[in-house]
């Protein structure tokens, strides 16, 4: 979840393909073997990031 915010902080600010392969590479990570805290705080990231 760290890493996946520190992409999507970059996203936010330049909306770059790169960071967004980024938060969705960790996000499947996350949905495989996450915690149910993890996978809400990844649908939360996404959510305020705008993804999707």
């Amino acid at each position: 979840m760290i890493e996946a915010t520190i992409h999507a902080t970059r996203y936010v600010l330049n909306h770059n393909q790169k960071h967004l392969n980024q938060i969705n590479y960790y996000n499947r990570i996350v949905k495989i073997c996450g915690r149910p805290e993890d996978k809400k705080a990844m649908e939360t990231l996404y959510e305020l990031c705008k993804i999707r």
